[in-house]
């Protein structure tokens, strides 16, 4: 009897590309007034820093909805392990509480293996496709153990 492999899920906030670029624009910080292709990226870093200390994060850039006219980019700042809750690093969850003003989104991979990912929309009215543009996330401080192998 072979059994089912279980779909791997990641809790994550989704940062659009124009969101971080008003973000970065209001930080007051070094990157404030750099170009924006330099600005959002440097914001998605940011956040990322702001969330590492407390727990286990990766941080992704992402293409959101890639095949149609409503595309984007953005970052991913996918919280904790896959296939685990919050409950393990409740700083996490209100960090991400206080910076968001929201609960992360759950991903969902499509298949066993790849870069594609889907999520439920914002406002629950459909699904996002969202594809992990690279395998190897910008910063991770995951851990390396094989309990917790890597997406």
């Amino acid at each position: 009897m072979e059994l089912a492999r279980k779909q791997k899920t990641v809790l994550a906030y989704i940062m659009h590309e124009e969101a971080l670029i008003l973000a970065a624009r209001d930080s007051g910080l070094h990157f404030a007034d750099s170009p924006t292709g330099y600005a959002w990226v440097a914001m998605a870093t940011e956040a990322y820093d702001w969330f590492e200390p407390f727990g286990p994060v990766e941080l992704h850039f992402i293409l959101i909805n890639g095949n149609e006219p409503s595309r984007s980019k953005g970052a991913a700042l996918v919280l904790g392990y896959p296939n685990q809750g919050l409950d393990a690093f409740p700083q996490l969850s209100d960090l991400g509480v206080r910076v968001f003003r929201s609960q992360p989104r759950l991903l969902t991979r499509v298949g066993t293996k790849g870069d594609d990912w889907i999520s439920p929309t914002e406002d629950g009215t459909g699904v996002d496709s969202i594809m992990m543009v690279q395998q190897e996330p910008l910063s991770s401080n995951w851990s390396r153990s094989n309990r917790f192998r890597r997406f």
